[in-house]
């Protein structure tokens, strides 16, 4: 792409070098005024050279007698002459009669000092011709003297010097028309003289009345100048159709009169004006006119102006290797005449048509010879720019040191530059500086000291209002944040920037967003939704064929399917990816798309492919400076060595990979490289440094979950390590020390329901309390809640990572703070575990919607019979694997509690329907409980003493009580038709007499009266339909927080069209209740599935975890769709056992316990469960 702001580098640069000229020549003479005559002499050489490179020959002659009379002052005669000489052609070329007279005055004077009588009457006797001429009385009289002085010293009498005037009378021997040319040319020349001084009014007075009088004399030289000096006049002021019209006229002129001078001159400024009005044909024909003139009439001095003039039309007609020519011709022609300004200007112009080609070492050659040509001139300006072109070359030659080091230069120099550039101008170059010096530090792997300057360069687009500048720094401090592991940091960023670039319908920078934001999602482990934002990105990218980025994206995506374990997606996503990498020539993410495709073959188990691309894409890493990249290669490298179980290797590449990742600050790097080192050491039979080594990759990865993530964020973020925990506890446990097999339990419970934990300790008022059960568990708190409790806690762990064979590990903690380990070894099983669950789950019919129909009975009072062989079995076989090797460690009183803690599928495990080998169920003999942790439990005992603090111990009131069944349910599209429920009608109405309170049911039950009146409730009791495939969803579609309850729309949203308004006031989701502030005691979901929802590392995600979140202690919900006649049933018998008695979890027992007497199948009675506390 073309380089605007060198495209009138000649033209538009005069100006500016005229004022610095002119500021020059001042201080000279207040140099030569303070008697520093040496340091005016280095003034004014710097003013000679810039008025020769501009081409201002009046400044050059005026110079040129300054420097001149400098050293007539220093007496050093010789340099004094010669700069005198010098002078007097440009004088005369530029018509200044007056400073001839001047300079022809002095080199009599150094003449008759020399005893150079001869060539000192010479000089006066010319001199006094001008004088004359100009009416220059003052002079006239001094140079007469000065004759007279010689003629004394020579002895000769008045009568042998008659060829020299000897009054003011003297007529010249020239012309009055002699004169009248001279007074055009001095016009001109005054004119000039105003125009370098910006008074546009003044000059052009000055031209008019030359032009005037030119052209009443028919003086064609005379006429042609006056008329391209007002054109330059208006050029200058930008007004060009008024300057094309004088420059034309001064064409037509030159032309006539055979001025070739002129003619080129004029075509110059022709094509000049045509460049600023974009229109490059024809600026280049006029300017192929001139260079046509020059060569036809040998005028070489004007060369160099037209091809400069030349290449920088062919650039900006991005015919940049035509360009190339001109330039070099024209610095040739520079270099002849001994120019040292321009010369830098046009390496860096070559420069520049030589990055456009993208022939980088040529343009690294060129703008390094420009750097100490425009330094010499003291050009900081000129010296910042070419160091930001240099940068910007070496960047793309993926070179960021060297980058860096040239932008560092470059910023330093444009602070600098003070009032010599705009502020506005200063202030937008710093901008795009700072975010290149930041991209750089995070391109390094130095994402700290990177986010400085992006937020100066962030702070500085405020002042000059470039949004789109805002919007790629937010976009660029969004991805250094994510490499921090500062996630939250990073997608407010990103949301900040896609606001700006879809603001702005910038469609690139739109995509680019899009991808940083996939990225974000991609680390927090949301997968689905770093797709659907790949997606997006590829489509708009394709739209505008940006094939670079598509090759971004296209790499991006394979990674997530990577992470979902689809192969062959992933890896035709990295195969296009890397075309498009080879393609452009993008090294640096070839070797990123090689890491990815490695990165298959290893979860595949092909470690030796594996290798062959991860050693390609350290290479490349290492070429390119891409110390990320490097970092990944070397982890993985590591990785595929264990595999093949060659250990030293691979701790190698792994503490290689380890010390980049501390080097550039990536912390989930560090993370992961340790979990790898760690397991290393662990095969390698280091147990005691394995340890250490995943307890510093948790302690670094923990850090990543900060507070400002959402819930959400937190909770797939955490299933993204869950590993590390798993490893730790089979390190420990391998021991088969007990002191470390009770350290595993405390990492059992560290890794889990870790974002649930965090929720609901921001939300316990006791301070104290707060900050002691956010702490990592210790086994001391662990047994302190178990005493707390009065309950057995029964901690499971599934280990299923680096094993040969799935394990179990089991904690029971005894009330008197005892724990006893046992371990289970899942191996020759007909089914995996989690299979088994289903199988059970099936067995016991756990599906479809809650059933009208009733339910099966037995056919004789013994309730065993009616269990078929294939149903025992499956819950049979969980019994043995998750109770059996405890059994004994259990209370002997069945109305001593005890409380399980799952893990993952044992979420969905109908404890109480687990039976024995005799058919005995546990329900039987034990009062049971589910909690998602030890530290969960705790919390909600916290809250349920907060609130027993606010009801103190008062009796229920009923208007406290709030009781639904059988709502008029939604109807919608989107969701399937739920039939009406009468018999959860008449639970409710049984419920509600019970307590003396009101019952919502039918048209009254609306999502709007509800929502108004639970946070005023103490006990919650909602009979409805309960939806596990409905709830918040992103924009893959897929249910972030799943779950809803079914509860009448309101009376005027019966348009079926209104499909949205019927969803929003019918269906209360899991989403919305987590945001509700509920103050109920308990809370009862007599609804289908309400106890199901997403399994992940922190829980169950889904109904219960929002109630509970929104501040209820005890929750009872189901772990299948259940059959309203027995639900009714059972929830009558619970009610009434828990008026006569507190504790929930035995009032339950024995509701199930009666049920199973009228309804003996589980499907009837086992599917509710208590989540939370008891009391």
């Amino acid at each position: 792409m073309q380089d605007d702001s060198f495209s009138n580098v000649y033209w538009q640069e005069v100006q500016r070098y005229a004022q610095l000229a002119e500021q020059l020549n001042q201080t000279g003479f207040q140099q030569f005024q303070a008697n520093q005559i040496e340091a005016a002499v280095q003034s004014w050489q710097q003013v000679l050279e810039i008025c020769q490179a501009i081409a201002d020959r009046a400044g050059e002659g005026a110079t040129l007698v300054n420097l001149g009379f400098a050293y007539q002052h220093l007496e050093q005669y010789p340099q004094a002459l010669a700069y005198y000489q010098q002078a007097l052609p440009v004088l005369q070329a530029v018509g200044d009669r007056l400073k001839e007279s001047v300079a022809r005055q002095n080199m009599g004077l150094i003449y008759t000092r020399l005893n150079q009588y001869l060539e000192a009457l010479a000089q006066f006797e010319a001199a006094l011709s001008i004088a004359q001429e100009t009416g220059d009385q003052v002079g006239v009289e001094r140079i007469l003297t000065a004759l007279n002085q010689i003629r004394q010293v020579l002895g000769r009498s008045a009568s042998g010097l008659d060829a020299v005037p000897l009054s003011a009378e003297s007529e010249s021997a020239e012309s009055e028309a002699a004169n009248r040319r001279a007074l055009v040319n001095r016009l001109n020349h005054i004119g000039l003289a105003y125009q370098s001084n910006r008074q546009y009014s003044q000059a052009l007075e000055q031209f008019q009345q030359a032009l005037v009088m030119a052209q009443q004399d028919g003086n064609q030289p005379g006429e042609a100048a006056s008329l391209h000096n007002i054109g330059l006049v208006y050029d200058t002021l930008n007004q060009c159709s008024t300057a094309l019209q004088y420059y034309q006229q001064a064409l037509s002129v030159a032309r006539a009169a055979g001025d070739a001078i002129g003619e080129i001159a004029t075509l110059n400024h022709m094509g000049q004006v045509y460049v600023k009005l974009g229109q490059y044909s024809q600026a280049l024909e006029l300017l192929q006119q001139a260079l046509a003139t020059v060569e036809a009439t040998g005028e070489q001095g004007r060369a160099a102006e037209v091809h400069l003039s030349l290449g920088i039309v062919c650039a900006n007609l991005n015919r940049f290797a035509d360009a190339i020519p001109h330039y070099q011709q024209a610095l040739s022609w520079y270099q002849q005449l001994g120019e040292r300004l321009l010369p830098g200007h046009l390496f860096s112009l070559l420069g520049v048509a030589y990055q456009n080609l993208q022939q980088y070492a040529q343009a690294v050659a060129a703008y390094e010879q420009a750097l100490p040509l425009v330094r010499e001139q003291g050009d900081r300006a000129s010296e910042a720019q070419t160091l930001i072109r240099l940068g910007a070359v070496y960047t793309s030659l993926e070179q960021p040191s060297a980058a860096l080091d040239a932008y560092t230069q470059a910023l330093g120099m444009m602070r600098e530059l003070g009032a010599t550039v705009p502020e506005s101008e200063k202030s937008a170059q710093e901008s795009i500086l700072l975010n290149n010096i930041g991209n750089l530090l995070s391109k390094l792997g130095q994402y700290s000291q990177a986010l400085e300057p992006f937020q100066q360069a962030l702070t500085l687009t405020h002042s000059t209002g470039d949004r789109a500048q805002a919007g790629l720094i937010l976009n660029n401090m969004s991805a250094v944040f994510s490499y921090l592991g500062q996630y939250a940091q990073a997608l407010q960023y990103a949301q900040q920037a896609l606001a700006i670039a879809q603001a702005l319908k910038d469609e690139a920078q739109t995509a680019i967003v899009l991808n940083s934001i996939g990225s974000i999602y991609r680390n927090l482990g949301q997968y689905s939704l770093a797709l659907d934002h790949f997606q997006q990105a590829l489509t708009l990218l394709r739209q505008i064929g940006d094939r670079t980025q598509e090759g971004t994206i296209l790499n991006n995506m394979g990674a997530i399917y990577i992470n979902l374990k689809q192969y062959p997606q992933a890896l035709a996503a990295l195969q296009d990816a890397l075309a498009v990498h080879r393609e452009i020539g993008n090294r640096v993410f070839a070797g990123v798309t090689l890491n990815n495709i490695g990165a298959i073959y290893l979860d595949l188990r092909n470690p030796e492919q594996a290798l062959e691309f991860h050693q390609q894409a350290v290479v490349v890493a290492r070429e390119v400076g891409d110390r990320s990249g490097e970092w990944f290669a070397l982890n993985n490298i590591g990785t595929a060595y264990m595999y093949l179980e060659q250990y030293p290797q691979a701790l190698s590449a792994l503490q290689a990979s380890l010390a980049i990742a501390q080097t550039i600050g990536d912390r989930a790097g560090q993370g992961a490289t340790l979990v790898n080192i760690g397991n290393a050491l662990f095969e390698e039979g280091q147990v005691a440094a394995a340890e250490e080594t995943f307890y510093n990759a948790l302690g670094i990865l923990e850090t990543l979950r900060q507070s400002e993530l959402s819930d959400t964020q937190k909770v797939s973020l955490f299933d993204t390590q869950l590993q590390v925990y798993q490893f730790l506890q089979q390190v420990l446990v391998s021991q088969a020390h007990p002191e470390k097999q009770l350290k595993a339990l405390e990492v059992a419970e560290r890794g889990r329901a870790r974002a649930f934990v965090e929720l609901l300790a921001n939300q316990l008022s006791d301070q104290q309390a707060k900050e002691l059960i956010a702490s990592a568990p210790t086994l001391s708190l662990i047994q302190q809640i178990a005493q707390q409790q009065n309950a057995v806690l029964v901690q499971y762990s599934l280990i299923n990572v680096g094993v040969s064979h799935p394990q179990l590990y089991i904690w029971v903690v005894q009330p008197t703070r005892h724990i006893s380990f046992h371990q289970v070894e899942l191996v020759n099983l007909e089914q995996s575990l989690s299979e088994l669950v289903h199988l059970g789950r099936q067995a016991i019919g756990a599906r479809g919607r809650r059933i009208s129909s009733p339910p099966p009975q037995p056919d004789k009072p013994n309730v065993e019979a009616a269990y078929p062989q294939p149903l025992i079995d499956p819950l049979q076989q969980l019994y043995d694997l998750l109770i059996r090797p405890i059994r004994d460690q259990f209370p002997s009183d069945s109305a001593t509690r005890i409380i399980f803690i799952p893990q993952a599928e044992l979420f969905l495990v109908p404890f109480a329907a687990l039976q024995d080998e005799q058919g005995t169920y546990l329900i039987q003999q034990h009062t049971v409980l589910i909690a998602p942790s030890i530290q969960v439990l705790a919390m909600t005992h916290q809250r349920r003493q907060e609130l027993g603090l606010l009801y103190s111990q008062s009796a229920l009131d009923p208007d406290t009580v709030l009781i639904v069944g059988n709502p008029a349910m939604p109807a919608s599209p989107t969701i399937p038709s739920l039939p009406p429920l009468p018999k959860a009608q008449r639970e409710a109405e049984l419920i509600a007499a019970l307590f003396n309170a009101k019952v919502y049911t039918g048209v009254n039950a609306t999502k709007k009266t509800i929502v108004q009146q639970m946070p005023q409730a103490r006990l919650i009791h909602l009979a409805t339909h309960g939806l596990l495939e409905y709830g918040i969803t992103n924009s893959a579609g897929v249910h972030t927080i799943p779950g809803a309850l079914a509860l009448a729309p309101e009376p005027d949203s019966n348009n079926p069209a209104d499909a949205a308004t019927l969803e929003q006031n019918g269906l209360l989701t899991a989403a919305e209740i987590a945001e509700l502030s509920l103050n109920a005691e308990l809370v009862v979901l007599s609804a289908c599935d309400t106890g199901r929802g997403t399994i992940t590392g922190d829980g169950v995600i889904g109904l219960s975890r929002s109630f509970v979140a929104a501040g209820v202690p005890s929750v009872i919900v189901s772990l299948w769709k259940v059959p309203d006649e027995s639900t009714a049933y059972l929830m009558t018998q619970f009610y009434q056992h828990l008026l006569h008695q507190s504790d929930k979890a035995q009032a339950l027992r024995q509701a199930m316990l009666s049920t199973r007497q009228q309804y003996p199948h589980p499907r009837c009675w086992a599917a509710f469960t208590l989540v939370g506390q008891a009391d």
